[in-house]
């Protein structure tokens, strides 16, 4: 990548000069625009910022990505209300695998009702909260609080994209969550939301816990915070809880768990780093004023 400095000379006309004197170390001399490939060939002055492109001022657009916000957003929430309409009467996938069911039955609470109960509280209260909050903190302490408004909009993209895509998989797959199956079939309409039944794969909380602290981990990331390793620290050990927890509830198995995770990080990442990271060759340009005009200090 190419840096060029770029001097304009602004001289104000001057009477013209009765004889020639000989030149002093400290009188201005007029400088062309010359074009150089090095920031040495810039005169050097100490008011004249060095030409400097901030890697860490990613790429977003308010209306754009809010606009997909609202898109994805939109849909998600209306499968949620309208879920009852939307959802399989039945099982498409009824079937259970050995492995999965090894597992259940290892880590499933005696009281899945509690289980769930402290995974919701996890999901979609603690993460959040940690995730935001520590993220808040690394750019407050280095005077960069402006930036969480976009920060919390490229999360929040993160969430509603992933959220809007495990939607159309869960309706589509009908697969029976695992307390369900445990039910004899005369029962198995019986429970407290029956529509949510056959909705076990893959997982949602494990999706969007996931989604949340890997967007947030690399959104500090691509803003350089000194802090990153505790928004990492601070988000991936709630969302992996979120995860288990599930298990824990009966209410998805280790595959839905596993993808579920697998598609909200794969998302919580893959969004801002190659679609609002500063892109390479970017123009960033400065202009400084000089005693005896101004400079210009761009890179290309």
């Amino acid at each position: 990548m190419f840096i060029a400095a770029l001097l304009i000379a602004c001289l104000a006309s001057a009477p013209e000069a009765p004889a020639p004197v000989p030149p002093m170390a400290d009188a201005p001399r007029a400088a062309s625009l010359v074009p150089s490939a090095s920031p040495a060939a810039a005169p050097k002055s100490p008011q004249a910022p060095a030409a400097v492109a901030r890697p860490d001022m990613l790429i977003f657009s308010w209306p754009l990505d809010g606009a997909i916000v609202l898109v994805t957003g939109s849909g998600w929430i209306t499968t949620e209300i309208l879920k009852s309409e939307l959802a399989p009467s039945g099982c498409k996938w009824c079937g259970q695998n050995g492995f999965d069911n090894a597992v259940t039955r290892s880590l499933a609470w005696q009281d899945i009702e509690a289980a769930a109960t402290v995974g919701d509280l996890t999901g979609f209260l603690a993460t959040p909260l940690a995730t935001i909050g520590t993220l808040a903190l690394a750019s407050g302490r280095e005077d960069r609080l402006a930036e969480m408004p976009a920060n919390v909009l490229l999360m929040v993209e993160a969430v509603t994209v992933s959220s809007a895509l495990n939607q159309l998989v869960k309706f589509s797959a009908g697969r029976e969550r695992p307390f369900v199956a445990d039910l004899p079939p005369e029962l198995k309409g019986a429970t407290k939301h029956p529509a949510d039944n056959n909705l076990s794969f893959y997982s949602g909380h494990s999706n969007l816990a996931f989604a949340l602290a890997v967007s947030a981990g690399t959104i500090a990331h691509l803003r350089g915070y000194q802090a990153e390793p505790y928004v990492w620290g601070a988000g991936v050990p709630l969302a992996a809880f979120v995860a288990y927890s599930r298990i824990a509830a009966k209410k998805h198995y280790l595959s839905d768990v596993l993808l579920g995770s697998a598609t909200g990080a794969a998302l919580g990442f893959a969004l801002p780093w190659f679609f609002h990271k500063r892109a390479e060759g970017a123009t960033a340009l400065t202009i400084a004023p000089l005693p005896n005009g101004a400079a210009i200090a761009g890179r290309f």
